[in-house]
């Protein structure tokens, strides 16, 4: 049985909902946006492995991001760029002290426009070639 990509969307939703004490607010943020970037990474790439294609452990996010560059024509050249841009974000939460681009309002925005962009425009996908 395969895990649910989409109970990491879940998690991201509780995680931001639950931050109750300050001293946790911040660790709850971080770990909602790179929660919430795996959910859309995971269901990208099924995506893009169910039009044939192998995405290599080692490259995959470069990999998912150029295929849809090069293989989905223009509404695959727009969703990369939603990818890059949740990608940037998943790896400012984790990797760098800057805690004030980490409002909560913030972080539920992204993850809104995270499920957003799952929701209306994964499925609009179409391999090219």
């Amino acid at each position: 049985m395969s895990f649910d990509w989409s109970k990491y969307f879940v998690l991201a939703e509780v995680l931001i909902k639950a931050q109750g004490k300050e001293r946790l607010a911040e660790e709850y943020r971080r770990s909602a946006i790179s929660r919430g970037y795996y959910f859309v990474f995971h269901l990208t790439k099924a995506k893009v492995e169910s039009d044939g294609f192998r995405v290599p452990i080692e490259s995959a996010h470069s990999f998912l991001i150029n295929t849809l560059d090069s293989e989905y024509g223009e509404d695959g050249i727009t969703y990369a760029e939603w990818l890059k841009s949740f990608r940037k974000e998943r790896t400012h939460a984790d990797y760098f002290p800057v805690p004030e681009f980490l409002s909560q309002d913030k972080v539920s925005a992204l993850l809104f426009q995270m499920r957003r962009v799952t929701s209306n425009e994964l499925n609009k996908l179409v391999r090219m070639s």
